[in-house]
């Protein structure tokens, strides 16, 4: 029998097994975390008996091997395979022993939701913050524990457990991605070379040490650049070939704590930044190619409030004091300092653009300014941000300066693009509640795509069990509202099955665009019902910006859409609010 037949064969039976007493397999799925998943989704599998490692075993999504990127005896988890077949399939664990029991799973197509292009869920509460398309447009991020790689429309190529630990990502001229090992407890951690299909090219593992604190970063000459803390006779700085053979390395700094930095390369020199050491904050150091320490911020006698930035003259653009931003040369003295007028609260480092403009802004107080590579205004908003200040970063074209900020404490990040001539916002998009919990931004810089028609970045939860995301955002176009506008930010469905039919209620949460929830809204919606039907039905925000819906019809799927928003004074923005959701029963 063939191995297509086989699988339709098990299908069939699938019900019929499903009855079947746990004897019958070595290992036993008793549940998965989701009924309904897309292609790339998480799965969680628990059960009995998976085996402490994963070693030989393997999961089978429709027949297709899934990457899996957790294993333990009682739960496994796994991704969606891009090729699995729509609608339903079985889900068993292979090892050893044979075949695990089956379970369904209906596999459905990813979708977009307003500028979310797509979401791809990470395997760890803790993501990396550096997210980069490659050289052929792959997309790579990580987060605790493993490294991803996923196509320019989000789906899963390949996961690589061991790798990535939210350092910076790199690629060689030959397509070879660099990237950190993961953390270990007690071992030094080394930088991995990596080959596109995901297989290890080689691992340089230093004798001695712990984090990386720096890097890996590929440099102008082709090599592979890191900072590993010498306190416990780690390297210190060092430079790696192609081919994972150690060049040189210069003992310092003694920190013991990595920041996830990049390092920064002009064409003489290169400035590796660090936490935790005696200067306070962020400090960095300069050296030259052949590894010389060319200087040391913290033997300046400089305030140095972030990491550098270089601009298109090799000047670092850092923050500068609580408000201002400050340029230095390359040997460390100071060019100029920008204290904005009229500004008061702590600055947020500033990006830099290609064409030397330099744009930063207050954290809290809601100022944001752009200024002239020579050091002087060239636009200033005071008091007019709305919410907190994020990352900043400057699209490849240099035509929007993108925000990961906040609307305030105990609300969801958001994503934001301003016009670089003058400020004026262009849109929001915003992250989401899961579980209750609000979702933050957790990159450094987001990746944009080289036509600066996408962003990537990652979120996180203030939780230590609930996995982050990486979204990739349309940043092409400008929002059709960015003032009084009332956006659909959150639809909740949830319902029961009474017999033959269900009955689903709903929460349609409004806001406007500084994430603040709206009152008194007139909402209209449609479902659409199993049968295919439809059933139109409005209501009224009450004072926590949400109004409910419910509907009984028979067992099946779904589907409520927010076909219009009301109220006096606002303009409802559909570009920017979440206007469908679906589940089934």
């Amino acid at each position: 029998m063939t191995r297509a037949i086989s699988y339709l064969v098990r299908i069939a039976l699938g019900l019929t097994l499903l009855t079947m007493a746990p004897a019958a397999w070595g290992q036993q799925i008793t549940s998965l975390s989701d009924a309904t998943l897309a292609r790339s989704g998480r799965l969680l599998i628990f059960g009995t008996d998976f085996g402490a490692e994963q070693g030989s075993g393997q999961v089978m999504i429709g027949g297709l091997t899934a990457v899996a990127t957790t294993w333990t005896d009682s739960e496994i988890h796994a991704y969606v395979p891009e090729a699995a077949q729509l609608g339903s399939v079985t889900v068993e664990v292979q090892t050893l022993a044979g075949l695990s029991n089956p379970m369904a799973l209906e596999v459905t197509l990813r979708v977009s939701e307003d500028r979310i292009r797509w979401r791809f869920q990470l395997d760890s509460p803790h993501a990396g913050a550096w997210s980069v398309p490659g050289p052929d447009g792959t997309v790579y991020t990580s987060d605790l524990g493993h490294l991803y790689a996923l196509t320019p429309d989000g789906g899963l190529v390949w996961a690589l457990n061991g790798a990535g630990g939210g350092w910076p990502i790199d690629f060689g001229a030959d397509g070879t991605i660099y990237a950190a090992q993961a953390l270990v407890a007690g071992q030094p951690q080394g930088i991995m070379a990596i080959n596109p299909d995901g297989s290890v090219r080689w691992l340089f593992s230093p004798a001695d040490g712990f984090d990386i604190l720096a890097g890996p970063s590929v440099g102008p000459d082709g090599r592979i650049y890191a900072t590993q803390g010498s306190f416990f006779g780690g390297l210190g700085t060092f430079a790696l070939d192609s081919d994972g053979n150690l060049l040189w390395n210069t003992p310092g700094p003694t920190s013991t704590t990595g920041g996830f930095y990049d390092i920064q390369f002009s064409s003489d020199r290169f400035f590796v930044t660090y936490n935790a050491d005696a200067s306070g904050g962020p400090a960095f150091r300069a050296y030259d190619y052949a590894g010389n320490q060319l200087w040391h911020s913290g033997d300046l006698g400089q305030a140095t409030g972030s990491k550098p930035e270089l601009d298109p003259s090799g000047r670092l653009i850092l923050q500068w004091a609580m408000p201002g931003t400050q340029a230095w040369r390359p040997d460390g003295s100071v060019e100029w300092i920008y204290d904005p007028p009229g500004t008061l609260g702590l600055a947020v480092p500033p990006a830099v653009a290609s064409d030397g403009n330099i744009y930063a802004g207050t954290w809290l107080g809601g100022d944001l300014f752009s200024v002239h590579p020579d050091g002087t205004t060239r636009w200033l908003l005071e008091d007019q941000i709305s919410g907190f200040l994020g990352a900043l970063a400057v699209t490849p074209d240099d035509r929007v300066l993108v925000d990961g900020g906040s609307p305030g404490f105990g609300n969801p990040s958001f994503l934001r693009g301003f016009d670089t001539a003058d400020g004026t916002l262009l849109w929001l998009q915003s992250f989401h509640v899961e579980n209750g919990l609000n979702e933050f931004a957790a990159f450094f810089e987001p990746g944009f795509t080289p036509d600066s028609q996408t962003a990537y970045v990652t979120t996180e939860f203030s939780s230590s069990t609930q996995s982050g995301y990486l979204y990739a955002i349309d940043i092409s176009a400008e929002g059709s509202c960015v003032e009084s506008c009332l956006r659909s930010s959150r639809i909740d469905l949830r319902g029961r099955v009474i017999g033959s039919s269900a009955r689903v209620g709903s929460r349609v949460a409004i806001q406007d665009e500084t994430g603040a929830a709206v009152s008194g809204a007139d909402v209209v919606i449609t479902w659409t019902l199993p049968g295919g039907g439809t059933s139109v039905q409005s209501g009224v925000t009450d004072g926590s910006g949400t109004v409910r819906f419910n509907v009984r019809d028979s067992l099946g799927a779904y589907t409520l859409t927010v076909t219009d928003v009301v109220k006096t004074g606002f303009t409802f923005d559909r570009d920017n609010s979440v206007l469908t959701r679906s589940v089934t029963f």
